[in-house]
């Protein structure tokens, strides 16, 4: 037994029963005799236990549902796949690994919106072996979204920070006093948590006065308030007295001041005492973890800092409770063999899921197979249609005719090429007879000599003599004339 807060005192579950019963009354009931009769056996006389895979995953899906039951697992789902069955499956996965899950027909209801690949959510369900393909799954009887939003982030964020500073730790904490003389409330004077604070005080403890330290609660002035508040309760309390930060119930956004780092270093730097009751039960702020004591409501707070002519019945009663529960393990230790023999026993949910599993299988490979056959049947007709329409006539006639026409179109550039070379030759011939035109000389000055009758050309002087007439043609006509001396030239004779 332990004596804390001012010698309150309170005992833990590992605290000795010696004090309440005498020697040996609990003897061989806080203990298994039969496992420690099995502790005293020869290890050579145990045999060695082979089992079959059917029989280990069998016992591995008792034992899951014996030791875990319902689970709540978060998690991002991926990879979604619907069978003919209308049967959900999906992958739940986060940073490091991976779950297959279902979700069955039957069970889907106004949930069936949140599976989406890629959508964070919370589900519920129980863990399964499912023993055709030995992979571990969870059966889904329920989903919700799940999100922190920016506030949640900024909570948790400043809530690791002043944790790695140990402004958190019980180290740090000062007893509330057993009999405080005064206490100083820090509230709003208008809200109901001074009234229920006010009145719970009255009837457990009227002796003690309580003084009101106003301050807003709410909004962005609110932690300046209660700062200025602490300042002045620390200024004229003593050891023996206990302050108390209250407000009644809000949203996250509503006790977002209560969040305030400035306000948790003062009520962490504070002499005296501080009991946060902010909020309702499942409302948690960071004053709730730096104070010396967090009450789940204002009235919770006021029991708390006060004695009370129950608190001895609450002690027993917490020793009683803490004897159920011993008594409650024990049972359950001792009951678990005799569920492992139940266990033998193959309950027909397991069996209606395992088979269910399997006809999805089944199902799912049915229709891979009927898809692949007719995907190769197609296939084959495919190609038996491109090798008669190869062979029909219609084709050949095709081919036959793009063919002549690749003829014709090679004809026509042998043609051309012909013509042009022919061309070519002509045009070169014509240079080469118009080079040897005799006329063209006559433009250049020259003049071409026939006889009198026009018909022979004279070509040298011995074909003249003196007196002849001889016909000159010229560039634009031609002159008659007489020749009237010939002279001879030696060095062409």
């Amino acid at each position: 037994m332990k004596y804390t807060r001012a010698g309150k005192a309170k005992m833990d579950f590992s605290d000795s029963f010696d004090e309440l019963f005498p020697k040996g009354a609990l003897d061989g009931i806080f203990t298994n005799k039969e496992l420690q009769q099995d502790e005293n056996k020869d290890k050579s006389s145990f045999e060695r236990k082979i089992w079959t895979v059917s029989e280990l995953l069998e016992e591995l899906n008792v034992i899951m549902d014996m030791e875990f039951g319902q689970v709540w697992i978060e998690g991002e789902i991926g990879q979604i796949s619907v069978p003919p069955s209308g049967h959900k499956y999906f992958s739940l996965k986060d940073e490091f690994c991976g779950l297959k899950s279902v979700c069955f027909r039957a069970k889907d209801k106004g949930f069936v919106k949140y599976i989406e690949e890629g959508a964070k959510v919370l589900c519920y369900g129980r863990l399964n072996i499912y023993k055709a393909r030995g992979d571990l799954q969870l059966i889904v009887d329920h989903i919700e979204p799940w999100g922190i939003g920016k506030l949640r982030l900024e909570f948790e964020k400043l809530k690791e920070k002043l944790r790695k500073e140990g402004l958190f730790d019980d180290i740090y904490k000062k007893d509330i006093p057993f009999w405080p003389k005064r206490i100083f409330l820090i509230t709003s004077p208008a809200g109901a948590a001074v009234r229920d604070f006010i009145k719970t005080i009255t009837i457990q403890a009227p002796f003690i006065p309580v003084y009101i330290c106003p301050s807003r609660v709410q909004g962005d002035e609110a932690q300046y308030e209660l700062i200025e508040a602490i300042n002045l309760a620390e200024e004229v309390a003593d050891q023996n007295d206990v302050i108390v930060i209250t407000r009644g119930g809000g949203s996250l956004e509503d006790l977002w001041v209560f969040n305030s780092e400035e306000l948790a270093r003062r009520i962490f730097s504070c002499k005296v005492p501080v009991v946060s009751a902010v909020g309702h039960e499942i409302d948690f702020t960071i004053c709730d973890f730096v104070s010396d004591a967090r009450a789940a409501t204002p009235t919770a707070a006021a029991q708390l800092v006060c004695p009370s002519k129950g608190e001895l019945t609450s002690f027993l009663t917490s020793v009683q409770t803490r004897l159920k529960r011993a008594f409650g393990q024990l049972l359950t230790s001792l009951s678990k063999d005799i569920t492992l023999l139940r266990t033998k026993l193959k309950h027909p949910r397991a069996k209606i899921i395992e088979n269910r599993l399997a006809l999805d299988d089944l199902e799912r490979r049915l229709f891979s197979n009927i898809k692949l056959f007719f995907l190769e049947k197609d296939s084959l007709t495919h190609q038996i249609k491109n090798e008669l329409y190869v062979k029909s006539p219609t084709f050949l006639i095709r081919k036959n005719f793009s063919q002549l026409l690749e003829y014709k179109k090679i004809l026509k550039q042998n043609i051309f090429l012909r013509l042009n070379e022919v061309s070519r030759h002509i045009s070169m011939f014509k240079s080469r007879l118009e080079a040897l035109n005799p006329l063209l000389g006559l433009k250049r000055g020259f003049a071409l000599i026939y006889d009198e009758t026009g018909k022979r050309i004279i070509k040298s002087v011995s074909e003249l003599s003196n007196g002849q007439d001889v016909n000159l043609i010229l560039k634009d006509g031609q002159a008659l004339t007489t020749i009237k001396k010939v002279k001879y030239d030696k060095k062409n004779m």
